[in-house]
């Protein structure tokens, strides 16, 4: 309680403090969004990881060793994604439409995702990556102004 009346404060005495904390809030969001796409394209590499100790046909193998691969470049490519500073978390004040553009891509990835968890075959695997690795591109676009 006492912490929020001191913000409550500090927002009086600093023009511009509550848009300093919004565009925080946002930068921390997209964070935990990318924590979180990231933990679960780890938990479906090392299921495929697994997968992979058992398989004896050599072209699955190659098949099972490139969806790791692949996998592993998503990851590092969201993982080490720097967009989360760049000017759409700049602006004083989001349009509630822009977010909900953010929000649906958003929701695009967190789709994909579940549909590589249930996959049916190496080949819906890749193109399911694929698909996500470009709505990923699509997102970071988009929060850059492209």
């Amino acid at each position: 309680m006492e912490k929020h009346r001191i913000l409550e404060d500090i927002e009086l005495l600093i023009p511009g403090f509550r848009g300093y904390k919004q565009k925080e809030l946002r930068r921390e969001s997209d964070k935990l969004l990318r924590t979180k796409i990231c933990d679960e394209l780890k938990y479906i590499k090392k299921d495929f990881e697994y997968m992979e100790d058992g398989i004896e046909n050599i072209d699955e193998l190659r098949k099972c060793e490139e969806i790791i691969k692949q996998l592993q470049k998503l990851i590092d490519k969201i993982e080490h994604a720097d967009y989360g500073y760049a000017g759409f978390f700049d602006l004083e004040h989001i349009d509630e439409k822009e977010l909900d553009r953010l929000y649906e891509y958003d929701e695009k990835i967190l789709k994909k995702i579940e549909e590589i968890k249930e996959r049916e075959d190496s080949k819906d695997v890749l193109k399911n990556l694929r698909i996500l690795e470009e709505e990923f591109e699509k997102r970071k676009k988009y929060m850059m102004g492209e």
